[in-house]
């Protein structure tokens, strides 16, 4: 378990041991473990993402990915586990390269300023979804960063409880190429038919 604020506490609830690791004294606003445990990336309020190593006694950051301002979404991929997606409040919704700290793709059109907004990563991984400030559920392929669809909110958004929640998938109701996204807002239930 992991709780962040101007430091980042680690605590590992089987042994109840915990120690602190550094965030560079900024908020941390996202966090991901790498699958095998010994990494930890983490968005920074007003700062780059950073990757600490949790495997060292100190000095725990030896990543930094510039150009990555205000994470508020990490996603690393389970199946190209040097890959990982960010989302941040500049709008910007990115797939990096763990390895060279470098963007392979920009995702356009996405729209934040400064919310922490749903994302949403298929189960095979081959899409990434997010839901703009402006309330439009937008869907790219993550092999050629293309826009794929933009669908609105069923409802207007008029506070932050209203941003839509959204749910893929290629086979609902255990049917394959049943492909659909589900909308949802409060009581509000979408479901749009895919074909990606």
């Amino acid at each position: 378990m992991r709780i962040g604020l101007e430091n980042t506490m680690i605590v590992d609830v089987v042994s109840e041991q915990n120690f602190r690791i550094s965030s560079k004294k900024k908020n941390v606003l996202s966090q991901q473990f790498s699958q095998d445990g010994d990494l930890l990336y983490m968005g920074l309020c007003g700062g780059d993402m950073v990757c600490s190593d949790l495997r060292l006694k100190s000095h725990h950051i030896v990543n930094t990915f510039e150009e990555s301002n205000s994470v508020g979404w990490i996603r690393l991929l389970k199946t190209q586990p040097h890959l990982i997606l960010t989302e941040n409040f500049a709008g910007e919704l990115k797939l990096w390269d763990v390895r060279s700290r470098k963007t392979l793709i920009s995702f356009e059109g996405h729209k934040n300023s400064h919310y922490r907004l749903p994302c949403f990563v298929d189960n095979n991984e081959k899409f990434v979804f997010a839901v703009g400030e402006d309330g439009t559920s937008r869907g790219w392929s993550l092999r050629t960063g293309n826009l794929l669809c933009a669908l609105p909110s069923p409802r207007p958004i008029e506070q932050r409880t209203d941003f839509p929640r959204i749910v893929y998938s290629e086979n609902w109701a255990a049917r394959a190429g049943n492909s659909a996204i589900v909308i949802a807002v409060e009581g509000d239930i979408r479901v749009h038919q895919l074909t990606l």
